[in-house]
């Protein structure tokens, strides 16, 4: 997984979010050895890339979910230029709770491979989130 923001300082603060957020679950999960939920902190942490360059960091990507500014223009901009640098596979996915993803997907050539997340908060306690799917011609919203 590579996390991406526009710059390090924005990347740094996510990592300390990200490892406090770890550390609770992980006190939670592990509560009976410690040494096992720094484990896990750690392990996961490793799991995760920091990025400032997202044309990049989609060029091997599977799946792409966007969670920038509630702004349908930017979102449009970043993915149509996320579009141009991803596989012809790889899945789009915006994290909008408010835009009509149909109306984000048409700056992408891949209608059939775009759709939307919606995660309740908080995340670790709400295992709960919302998916919206863009069919060619028609939208639909929908929550699973």
């Amino acid at each position: 997984m590579t996390l991406v923001d526009i710059n390090d300082n924005l990347l740094n603060k996510a990592r300390e979010r990200i490892t406090t957020s770890l550390q609770r679950v992980a006190k939670k999960k592990h509560a009976e050895d410690p040494a096992k939920g720094a484990a896990y902190v750690k392990d996961t942490l490793e799991r995760i890339r920091w990025s400032t360059q997202p044309t990049a960091a989609v060029a091997k990507s599977d799946l792409v979910i966007e969670a920038i500014v509630e702004n349908i223009e930017k979102k449009r901009e970043l993915f149509s230029a996320l579009d141009k640098a991803a596989a012809e596979h790889t899945i789009f996915v915006s994290n909008t709770s408010s835009l009509p993803i149909g109306e984000i997907a048409v700056s992408t050539s891949r209608h059939d491979r775009f759709g939307g997340l919606h995660f309740f908060n908080p995340v670790p306690v709400m295992k709960l989130v919302e998916v919206i799917k863009v069919r060619v011609g028609i939208m639909w919203d929908g929550a699973c």
